[in-house]
């Protein structure tokens, strides 16, 4: 697990002693098979979800999302532009110079254009 922040298993697990979050179906005392199938480096599904060698798991508490390699470099940059805008939008809030209207009218205006984006139809 070298360079690894998690583990994400779609089955029973035994890993509850690693320092680094585990997200799995359960908890079992049962051991896996060592010397049973297995691959390295091909396609799986967890949870009903496709996960191709290469595509990056962002987890938080509650729940794990799949980003395609390809994607990467995309979502990268619009993740600094909402951490940037949110600094901001934090900064403006501690001085009181926005007001809850304007906050609204600016969640409604990114709400319509992620529909747009996801929604096509």
């Amino acid at each position: 697990m070298l360079g690894s922040h998690g583990v994400c298993e779609c089955r029973w697990t035994r890993q509850v002693h690693l320092k680094i979050p585990v997200y799995a179906k359960g908890v079992t005392p049962q051991g896996p098979y060592k010397h049973g199938p297995g691959e390295i480096n091909v396609p799986v599904t967890c949870g009903g979800m496709a996960i191709l060698p290469g595509d990056v798991l962002v987890g938080d508490a509650d729940s794990i999302c799949v980003v395609r390699k390809n994607d990467m470099p995309k979502i990268l940059e619009e993740v600094s532009e909402k951490r940037r805008a949110e600094e901001i939008q934090l900064k403006n809030y501690a001085s009181s110079e926005i007001d809850f209207s304007s906050h609204s009218n600016a969640y409604s205006t990114k709400v319509d254009q992620l529909r747009a984006a996801f929604y096509k139809g």
